[in-house]
């Protein structure tokens, strides 16, 4: 303690080339409760060494041009601790220079020791503000940056993302995600994600470092990590940091920063800033993979939905699922955004399903329908709209089962909307629908040659169709056609 200003804990660092200077820096701090390191030159500092690491750097040399050049680089290297100069007389005019350079206070000899001692630990409370303030500042700012590329649908696009701020903001050449077990199979991304895609990643032995990582629980940083990490050694790795992801209740996976530069060796203040996120990164990959399981569940739903529609009809069967693939090229052929290519596919799959209340025998029959069996046709969109519109998740394809028989021309049905009052994603399933429709057998006649259906689609285009929708159609078949020859799959003709 002095003069009410405790210097207990300090952590110090002084340089100079003069060692009989440094013995009398030594025989100070040895006398107060403080940690201190002594180098001769500041490129004698290790890499390793963090503006955490230190709250105070004394600075000593002769004259001022001996500090300055030094001053400049350890306020880079170290930016949150406070710096102290110590050199021979100084002349006023030469004050702005080390005050600008980021000097906090300035020494000349003789020092008188409890002076020295007292700015100590002053300097102490306002390294401790400093480091807080960059702390908090690097925190929000990381926080916000990885909060701005969650996703919650599309785990892909989030963890690539995610990666990519986070190779920026630590200096990473690499990063490895790694999820385990169930979390994986509720992923697209399948168990392991690296970023960027192909670059160079240590061969891990995933099961020694789970076992690691749920003993320690914390996140880990070397510069030597062990050899049971790893099946095989990279020769190249300077620097690891392994960052937990710790679910609700288990490890569920794991991500690895590596690093092949001794300029860009993770510190420790790079473990006290991810630990203020790891938590909600765990949390967000949790929530993914719970997303994802319940949108399979639903997927599973939608498709027994067709299944049972198609048990009643034999002339329908795999016309859902092809239309949800024409109408989903189509989409994204649009450029539209991934929720709306989802609500796109679901309403394919699904909309014909008002048919499951109607009456086959005459529906299917060979001849022209009556009047009485036209009308009842015409209802199976006002039934499918009814069927869906209780189901929470599928509210979103209601408006496209709905409208999907009207018109451009306003011909259509069930409500006879005219061009934009019928929504987008239905404009592009009634094209879809056509094709699917025309390129199939069906009761009363063969399907057509893949050429017909889209000379029809062009005839009817303005009227039955959207006019401006019709090019991305037929881009888009020519694309799914190309795919099903390639892979030797049926294909309209």
């Amino acid at each position: 303690m002095t003069d009410g200003v405790s210097v207990y804990g300090l952590k110090v660092i002084v340089v100079d080339i003069d060692d009989a200077r440094l013995d009398f820096f030594r025989t100070l701090l040895d006398n107060v409760t403080v940690s201190f390191k002594t180098y001769n030159y500041v490129k004698d500092i290790p890499l390793t060494t963090s503006s955490t690491d230190n709250d105070l750097i004394v600075l000593s040399g002769d004259s001022i041009n001996d500090v300055l050049s030094d001053l400049t680089r350890i306020k880079s290297l170290l930016p949150s601790s406070s710096v102290v100069t110590v050199s021979d007389e100084i002349e006023k005019k030469e004050l702005p220079s080390l005050i600008n350079a980021g000097a906090d206070y300035t020494f000349t000899r003789p020092v008188e020791t409890t002076v020295f001692l007292h700015i100590m630990g002053v300097l102490f409370e306002l390294s401790a503000i400093k480091r807080e303030n960059i702390n908090l500042s690097s925190t929000i700012s990381l926080f916000n940056a990885v909060d701005s590329t969650r996703n919650d649908e599309d785990v892909a696009m989030f963890i690539d993302n995610l990666g990519h701020v986070l190779m920026k903001e630590i200096g990473a050449d690499s990063i490895l995600f790694n999820f385990f077990d169930d979390y994986a199979d509720n992923l697209d991304t399948g168990s392991t994600v690296i970023i960027p895609n192909k670059a160079e990643i240590p061969e891990y032995n995933i099961d020694e470092i789970k076992h690691f990582l749920s003993d320690y629980g914390d996140i880990f940083i070397s510069y030597k990590p062990p050899l049971r990490f790893f099946d095989r050694f990279p020769e190249r790795l300077v620097s690891l940091m392994l960052l937990p992801l710790m679910g609700k209740s288990t490890l569920i996976g794991f991500v690895a920063f590596h690093s092949y530069s001794k300029k860009n060796l993770f510190k420790p203040s790079n473990r006290r800033l991810f630990d203020v996120f790891s938590g909600y990164l765990a949390r967000s990959v949790e929530n993914i993979a719970l997303y994802n399981g319940l949108m399979s569940m639903f997927e599973q739903t939608i498709q027994g939905f067709a299944r049972a529609l198609e048990a009643k009809d034999t002339y329908t069967q795999g016309h859902s699922e092809r239309v949800a693939e024409y109408a989903l090229m189509m989409a994204i052929e649009m450029g539209l955004p991934k929720k709306e290519l989802d609500i796109i596919k679901q309403a394919g799959i699904l909309h014909d399903i008002g048919k499951i209340g109607l009456t086959y025998e005459g529906l299917n029959k060979a001849g022209k329908l009556t009047d009485e069996e036209w009308n009842m046709f015409r209802q199976h969109p006002v039934i499918g709209k009814r069927i869906i519109e209780p189901i929470t998740f599928l509210k979103p394809t209601v408006p496209l089962i709905y409208f999907h028989h009207e018109m451009i021309d306003g011909k259509g049905y069930p409500l006879g909307l005219k061009g934009n009052e019928i929504p987008e994603g239905a404009r592009i399933l009634a094209i879809a629908d056509s094709y699917g429709a025309m390129t199939s057998d069906r009761s009363y006649r063969k399907a057509l040659k893949h050429e017909d259906a889209i000379d029809e689609i062009k005839r009817c285009a303005g009227t039955q169709f959207d006019e401006k929708l019709v090019p991305y159609f037929i881009s888009a078949v020519d694309k799914y056609r190309a795919l099903k020859m390639a892979k030797g799959e049926p294909y309209p003709e």
